[in-house]
């Protein structure tokens, strides 16, 4: 089977369009994208926390979350 490409447009003023942009230039030119994986594990595990917060109507720490380990890199 034929690989074929396909050209998506991204308007210029969407952040996902930008944020997706950049990732495909990253992994184009071998760089590290600007955003990195660590920074959407961090975007996840504040995200769970509101959901849980919501469902159990309390406080909810990163902490509490053993999926996530938001600690920095290095630590």
């Amino acid at each position: 089977m034929a690989s074929r490409s396909e050209a998506i447009p991204l308007e210029s003023h969407d952040p996902v369009a930008k944020e997706a942009a950049e990732f495909i230039e990253a992994v184009r030119w071998g760089k590290e994208p600007e955003t990195g994986f660590r920074d959407g594990l961090n975007a996840l595990a504040v995200i769970e926390a509101c959901y849980r917060s919501s469902q159990e109507s309390r406080w909810v720490r990163l902490d509490e979350l053993p999926a996530y380990d938001v600690s920095p890199v290095g630590t």
